[in-house]
């Protein structure tokens, strides 16, 4: 009788409980944190944030861009905007940028 080496497809078995719901973390974490802000906006009426400091979201945007495309960090770029062009109080400035990176 001849032995037949047996070979399994990694693919093909199922994955272990914690790896399947790992995959649904990020998006999960992602919906619950824009529901509540949604949330807060929508009651507060704070729509108007939007209109008067604009500059904020704007920087914070471009910074997340380099962010994502560099080894610096989103705070890294939006710190010396924050100071020098929009003349945030630095101590101000690296609290927002130290609260971004850590959420």
């Amino acid at each position: 009788m001849s032995e037949q080496s047996v070979v399994v497809d990694a693919s093909s078995t199922p994955a272990p409980r914690a790896d399947r719901w790992r995959r649904y973390a990020y998006p999960v974490a992602l919906a619950v944190v824009y529901a509540v802000w949604l949330t807060y906006m929508l009651a507060s009426n704070s729509w108007h944030l939007f209109s008067e400091h604009w500059q904020v979201p704007v920087t914070m945007t471009l910074g997340s861009f380099v962010a994502g495309a560099t080894a610096e960090g989103g705070a890294a770029i939006a710190f010396p905007v924050f100071t020098k062009v929009l003349s945030i109080p630095p101590a101000t400035a690296a609290t927002f940028g130290l609260m971004i990176q850590s959420v």
